[in-house]
């Protein structure tokens, strides 16, 4: 058996598999996720994660809280998760153990599939240390940091995109963790690669030669940014604002601030599912919330067809709202 310490958004973990599932499972990680190798450097180890192949799946009861795509499945199970992609699957018991089988077909499975696979085992885990997953985008220019929050399809990561040519930088795509550090309130990236839709990419051709695969069972293409803007990704960042876009069907984009109740209120729609939180762990989860909340400034942002058609003439109007 190999083994080896990843930090994953700050969170110390230790992988331990047979060493050719290690190697093809390190490149993996380091390919789609925001993720580092550690050693002794690490300071704490907050999750083991023991993986081998043919390992029996875990028997499930029939009702329970279930969340399922076309490639991923959830289903907690008492003070356990279990996330299935086809045959594969891991088991995480509360925060400090993960075990698991990955098939032979996981490997031929699409890449955003065996991304969220991961992913969403890794932000399960992280709400028991500390770690809280957002359904946003977190971008940054000067001292501070904007979070682009909204589900799919609110035009997040095109906003991002458009920031990014610009002369922002990027926490990466769609998903980030919040965290405390000392009184503030940070962001940490997730994931590493952006996920377009063709539309996207045909509104920004520059993008397509950083595109590493095909359409997804998303409905949408992985992508690379780096070869089009080199240091551009940032690991983490202290947010000022929160934009919370939409799209109209309006030429003009407009913006209009938020209470600091609408603000959390858009949050928790954004947090995650709260069947699969633990009730103890409401309560710390909207402190951060909160907390963050109060470090920003929050908007509504109306995206019209000006993204897509003078996408630098929005991002300079949105520019003003920090303030600075």
């Amino acid at each position: 058996m190999a083994r080896g310490r990843f930090s994953v958004f700050g969170m110390g973990i230790e992988l331990r598999c047979p060493a050719g599932t290690f190697e093809a499972l390190a490149a993996l990680w380091r390919g789609l996720l925001a993720i580092e190798p550690g050693g002794a450097e690490l300071s704490r180890i907050h999750c083991v994660i023991d993986l081998e192949a043919g390992r029996s799946a875990p028997e499930l009861p029939a009702a329970g809280a279930t969340f399922e795509t076309s490639y991923l499945s959830v289903r907690k199970d008492g003070g356990s998760v279990v996330f299935g992609c086809g045959p594969s699957w891991l088991r995480a018991e509360g925060g400090e153990a993960v075990t698991g089988s990955l098939e032979d077909t996981f490997w031929s499975r699409p890449p955003a599939a065996q991304r969220d696979f991961f992913v969403a085992c890794f932000v399960t885990v992280g709400r028991q240390h500390g770690f809280w997953g957002l359904h946003a985008n977190g971008v940054s220019r000067g001292p501070g940091g904007t979070l682009v929050v909204g589900p799919s399809g609110s035009g997040k990561t095109t906003l991002s995109l458009a920031m990014l040519g610009v002369g922002w930088r990027t926490l990466g795509d769609d998903s980030i963790v919040l965290q405390r550090e000392g009184d503030a309130v940070m962001a940490v990236a997730v994931r590493r690669l952006f996920a377009f839709t063709p539309t996207t990419i045909q509104r920004f051709p520059e993008v397509e030669r950083g595109v590493v695969a095909g359409l997804g069972p998303d409905e949408k293409i992985l992508t690379d940014l780096a070869p089009i803007y080199p240091d551009s990704f940032q690991r983490s960042c202290r947010p000022s604002v929160l934009l919370f876009p939409r799209i109209v069907d309006e030429q003009l984009s407009q913006s209009s601030a938020l209470s600091r109740g609408q603000a959390m209120g858009a949050l928790m729609q954004q947090s995650g599912s709260p069947i699969f939180l633990d009730a103890a762990l409401v309560r710390p989860q909207m402190e951060v919330l909160a907390s963050l909340v109060r470090q920003t400034r929050a908007f509504e942002v109306r995206l019209g067809r000006d993204l897509l058609e003078r996408p630098g003439d929005v991002v300079r109007r949105l520019e003003d709202l920090r303030g600075e």
